[in-house]
């Protein structure tokens, strides 16, 4: 590794020098976990993982740099999401993808960006969720491949990195907007024959202030979207992140409403809440975090309802500059709360607790 960074700094410096850039910096990170499941009250049984890649913050590996010019900074960045444990419908195999291919802009009239990179709101998400890099982490990928009947998105609805362009002004006095388009990684210039219209539009506006020692964030964000198959499509999410001292507070709700095509309209509605709290003690940080779903009409059938529920507390000792361990237990429910239902496989009622490792270079 040494040497392939050392070869690349060798032959980029000459373009660095001419063009007035940085030299490219190689980050980097190595993800790894242990989790054992219980989930024998309902689904009767017991699992041991061996070492995977924690799905809700994956290995990776990047480069990113800069370039001035004429009073403008140009942005760049590539990275690589390398996981050797990818599960697909139940079967595991590698998997090496593009997680960010991004080009921004900064100037004085505020920041563009343009290719693949984070959404305006699942930025701010992943800033929101002290567990974002664990297993217990509000977008919920790593409870969806291991707990049944689990569902991603819990707390938070979280989009991830898309080909996009995304426009946030300067912040004026604190006050900040946001902007992101994306068609949700379908190219196709015939809404027809894809599956989305007019794409997916993400607002963000935040106000950020210190008054005397307190670190106040508040947000507002609104995501609409159309698909073709589906009617008017939106998500409302609003909340704050404060902190003092040691301690940190993180709050958000959200409620989405997805439209059916059908006669009658049958409206599907998802309301998130989540809460956290952290506190920072020398080298280790303690979180807490409870997030609820209630979806109604899921899947856009009149009176199915589900009730998610996730409690989880995280420990995570900094070990050295770039190595940590970290050690997270969460409970996770579901209820089936449709009338009549009797179905006791859809529930369930699971435990787990998830030893990991990061590395970061």
């Amino acid at each position: 590794m040494k040497k392939g960074i050392t070869l690349l700094a060798v032959v980029a410096a000459p373009f660095a020098s001419a063009m007035n850039a940085e030299m490219p910096t190689v980050y980097g990170k190595v993800n790894k976990v242990i989790a054992y499941t219980d989930q024998e009250d309902v689904h009767g049984r017991k699992t041991m993982d061996g070492v995977t890649d924690v799905a809700n913050s994956e290995t990776r590996m990047g480069v990113k740099g800069s370039v001035k010019h004429e009073g403008h900074e140009v942005k760049y960045k590539v990275e690589l999401g390398i996981n050797s444990t990818y599960t697909d419908n139940g079967n595991t195999t590698d998997r090496i993808r593009i997680r960010q291919a991004m080009i921004g802009m900064k100037t004085k009239a505020g920041t563009l960006k343009f290719g693949q990179t984070y959404t305006v709101l699942a930025k701010q998400v992943s800033n929101s969720d002290p567990l974002s890099s664990t297993v217990a982490a509000a977008k919920g990928s790593d409870q969806k491949m291991r707990i049944d009947q689990a569902k991603s998105d819990i707390g938070f609805d979280y989009r991830s990195r898309k080909d996009l362009v995304a426009y946030s002004t300067p912040s004026l006095h604190g006050l900040k907007y946001s902007v992101s388009y994306d068609r949700d990684d379908d190219n196709s210039n015939d809404p027809g024959t894809g599956s989305y219209g007019a794409g997916n539009w993400e607002h963000l506006l935040q106000f950020k202030r210190d008054f005397s020692g307190l670190d106040m964030e508040l947000y507002l964000g609104y995501h609409k979207w159309d698909e073709a198959s589906m009617g008017d499509q939106s998500n409302m999410v609003y909340g704050a992140n404060l902190g003092y001292g040691n301690f940190g507070f993180n709050f958000g709700m959200s409620q989405a409403e997805e439209e059916s095509k059908s006669t009658p309209v049958v409206t599907a509605e998802i309301d998130r809440m989540f809460a956290g709290l952290t506190y920072n003690m020398g080298k280790n940080t303690f979180a807490f975090t409870y997030q609820t779903r209630e979806d109604k009409n899921q899947g856009n059938v009149t009176g199915t309802n589900f009730d998610y529920t996730q409690m989880a507390f995280g420990i995570n000792h900094k070990c050295s500059k770039h190595v940590s361990l970290n050690l997270t237990a969460l409970k996770y429910e579901v209820e089936n709360k449709t009338a009549g239902a009797t179905n006791k496989a859809l529930e369930n009622d699971a435990t787990q607790v998830a030893l990991g490792m990061q590395v970061k270079f």
